[in-house]
């Protein structure tokens, strides 16, 4: 990469909003992590979606839902 500390903050501020968009997707009642993906991820290549389900999966866990 040419610039690198550009890079690394573009890509970082999405991902600091994933669990807060997470949380969000996530109706009162259980939501699978393929739904919540289809939700938070929809404008990311679905190719990606089973890495972006892995993700997921972690920040349920984290946020206790």
């Amino acid at each position: 990469l040419d610039d690198a500390p550009s890079a690394l903050t573009a890509n970082q501020h999405p991902r600091l909003e994933r669990p807060e968009q997470v949380g969000a997707a996530v109706p009162p009642a259980p939501a699978t992590p393929g739904a919540v993906v289809r939700t938070v991820y929809a404008d990311v290549e679905p190719a990606l979606w089973p890495a972006a389900e892995l993700s997921v999966r972690a920040q349920l866990e984290y946020l206790r839902l």
